[in-house]
């Protein structure tokens, strides 16, 4: 029975569908060639869209500067991996702009900025 409890996650993954499309939209097709690889949170707030009655992040700001290492502590739900999720475009903010140097991210192509920042979660999901 844990094989079929396994295969249903694994498959369940695979047909997951992205929030954000990466195919070519004009909106979003900057693949940035000069930036200085910080990262500023401008006026974040965010809700899940199951959850739209809890607010997530508020009205956050915070920047990131190139090469410095960051490392995202708290409790379980304290919104460290939606902030991850936030960054690499998994999710989209109600309000506010997340900039990659000078660029908002929403004008960044997800493909390319999925090509170019990774992030290492608590428990992987790893595949052989």
């Amino acid at each position: 029975m844990q094989t079929v409890g396994a295969s249903k996650r694994i498959f369940g993954l695979l047909d997951r569908q992205p929030k954000i499309s990466s195919t070519s939209n004009e909106s979003c097709s900057i693949e940035p060639t000069n930036f200085d690889g910080s990262i500023h949170f401008d006026n974040i707030s965010f809700t899940y869209l199951t959850r739209p009655e809890q607010q997530i992040l508020t009205n956050v700001f915070f920047s990131i500067a190139s090469g410095q290492k960051v490392v995202l502590v708290g409790p379980s739900g304290s919104s460290k991996s939606t902030i991850a999720s936030l960054i690499e475009r998994f999710s989209e903010s109600q309000s506010g702009t997340i900039y990659l140097g000078s660029y908002s991210l929403a004008s960044i192509n997800p493909q390319w900025l999925r090509q170019n920042i990774s992030f290492v979660n608590q428990e992987p999901s790893l595949f052989a």
